[in-house]
């Protein structure tokens, strides 16, 4: 892995952890967007879904809220999908989540 792949991975297992100290139970971690692609650039934010059974109990707000906290003091820009098993088994075709789960690669 070269060293933009280092810090990539370096930065969502970060993510993942202060998930983890916030509560979340973070079942995987699924990259997504321009980093997958090949087509990330020095500016590119970071695509993740989140999987986790403690978003199938909190809407969206609480959700994003969430996220942000855990965000906070990361340097690197993190855009995270945060997913709800039931959300997950239950994908809709022609969405986002549809296109994560066909083109995303787990990485935790």
């Amino acid at each position: 892995m070269d060293s933009a792949g280092s810090e990539t991975a370096s930065a969502i297992r970060e993510f993942c952890e202060h998930l983890k100290r916030l509560g979340v139970e973070v079942r995987q971690a699924i990259l997504f967007g321009s980093h997958v692609r090949g087509e990330a650039r020095d500016d590119s934010d970071i695509d993740i879904l989140i999987l986790s059974p403690d978003f199938g109990d909190l809407g969206d707000l609480e959700r994003r809220r969430l996220l942000s906290r855990a965000r906070a003091s990361m340097r690197q820009s993190i855009h995270a999908y945060p997913v709800s098993p039931e959300e997950f088994a239950d994908v809709e075709p022609a969405t986002l989540l549809e296109e994560i789960i066909a083109t995303g690669r787990r990485v935790a």
